[in-house]
């Protein structure tokens, strides 16, 4: 017992040092986006508030007159009982401590919402447990002694029944505690006997705020399971609606195949409006995600390295994406040469017009530059998507604004396309001359 004494003297203390840093502590106006720290304007927002009151009232220190009980008059019994009811006001202030983590968490950037959920409803669970706890001995004692007409020093509780009357106050908290878990969970426990109607009372209240909390606790958990998953359920319903789409035109099973192929490649199980999203941006801000988006295109094509960071976002820019599965065609020989490709992921084939492989290309690689520099005007081969890749397209236009005009691009560019056509070329000799062998040796 002399070990609460002392921590209720503790505890007292620093309710009331709170109360008074309360009255120096500034606030937040929202209406101004701003601190008040006048001390006039603290001192009368918290003096008004309903907390002041509460914790004033529960702050009353229980050790002056009328902690010792064999100093009880039965006259003044009640008063230690409402200092004991004044002291439950402390659960208001539940409300600021979740406050008060909330802000340690923005504080902290604290970025993991599962880990922060878990942290705030063990928080929950366990304040409530801890009042629930109190409830099981205060509600009794402040209906059956310190509030009544006649006042029992003792009564048919489950205190007295199981002998918890001389107990320390550790052992009755830790019971009153495990009665509380029992209660809020809806697990009966006959050992403790109920026969007031008040121990009736507390037990009903656990209950119903037991299965209001795991309800909340549930409720809150689906949210943040949903939340965190928002987009491949969006991804879902997008799925679903090209399924009906696709059932309705009663398309056939390879171009189903291949139309799911197409969003499973593009949208990588996470559905975004991206058009939607950059358009809300700035213009800075939308040249920094392009940086960042086109990091490894840029480290991997060799010509961006004779650019200047300027020119490098300025070719940016004007890049369009596309994707092909495989077998597509990129780009057929003998069509107008309208753009040049870079190649960000996957691997396509090169072929001559008669189509003779030339060889692969992969990641970093480019294509389709030869239509645009020699004066042919179109393509001399043909490119087709091995795997599902995915490519930018530089049109023949924006090539003119940009790479054209860097004088050391142009010739490495030129160098490229020379040697990439003397390598078609000599395929296609190749090609013919065992045709034609082929040929003479059938006729012979």
């Amino acid at each position: 017992m002399e070990y609460y004494k002392a921590y209720t003297i503790l505890m007292d203390c620093c309710c009331w040092i709170d109360i008074g840093v309360n009255f120096l502590t500034g606030f937040v106006v929202k209406k101004s986006a701003s601190v008040e720290l006048r001390p006039a304007k603290i001192a009368r927002k918290y003096a008004s508030s309903a907390y002041f009151i509460c914790d004033v009232l529960s702050s009353i220190p229980k050790c002056a007159l009328y902690y010792d009980y064999t100093m009880f008059i039965i006259d003044i019994v009640w008063v230690h009982g409402l200092i004991m009811f004044f002291n439950l006001l402390k659960i208001v202030r539940s409300v600021s401590l979740i406050t008060c983590l909330d802000g340690t968490a923005r504080y902290f950037r604290s970025t993991s919402k599962g880990a922060l959920f878990l942290f705030y409803a063990i928080i929950i669970s366990l304040g409530t447990i801890h009042w629930m706890a109190c409830l099981q001995v205060a509600i009794p004692k402040l209906v059956r002694y310190h509030f009544s007409v006649e006042p029992q020093e003792e009564f048919v509780s489950w205190l007295y029944i199981n002998e918890f009357k001389n107990a320390s106050m550790s052992t009755r908290y830790v019971h009153s505690l495990f009665k509380s878990s029992a209660f809020i969970l809806g697990i009966r426990l006959p050992f403790y006997n109920i026969m007031l109607i008040e121990d009736f009372v507390v037990a009903i209240v656990s209950y119903l705020i037991g299965k209001i909390l795991i309800g909340t606790v549930w409720i809150m958990l689906a949210g943040a399971i949903l939340r965190s998953r928002s987009m491949e359920i969006k991804l879902l319903q997008v799925i679903n609606e090209l399924d009906e789409y696709m059932r309705k035109k009663q398309m056939p099973l390879n171009l189903k195949a291949k139309i799911s192929q197409y969003y499973d490649f593009k949208y990588n199980k996470l559905y975004f409006r991206e058009d939607s999203v950059l358009n809300l941006l700035s213009k800075n801000i939308k040249t920094d995600i392009n940086i960042h988006i086109y990091k490894s295109l840029i480290n991997n094509v060799s010509l961006f390295s004779y650019l200047s960071p300027q020119e490098v976002n300025y070719v940016l820019g004007y890049l369009e994406p596309e994707i092909y599965l495989p077998n597509d065609i990129i780009i057929l020989s003998g069509n107008p040469g309208e753009a040049m490709y870079f190649l960000s992921c996957g691997t396509v084939a090169v072929y001559t017009r008669s189509g003779k492989e030339i060889c692969h290309l992969q990641d970093g690689s480019h294509f389709g530059e030869i239509a645009l520099i020699l004066k042919s005007g179109g393509y001399n081969a043909t490119v087709r998507a091995i795997e599902p890749s995915q490519v930018y397209k530089l049109s023949r236009k924006h090539f003119e604004m940009t790479l054209r005009k860097n004088k050391k691009v142009l010739k490495r560019l030129i160098t490229i396309a020379e040697t990439r056509l003397n390598q078609s070329v000599e395929i296609e000799e190749q090609y013919k001359r065992q045709l034609f062998k082929e040929h003479y040796a059938s006729r012979s």
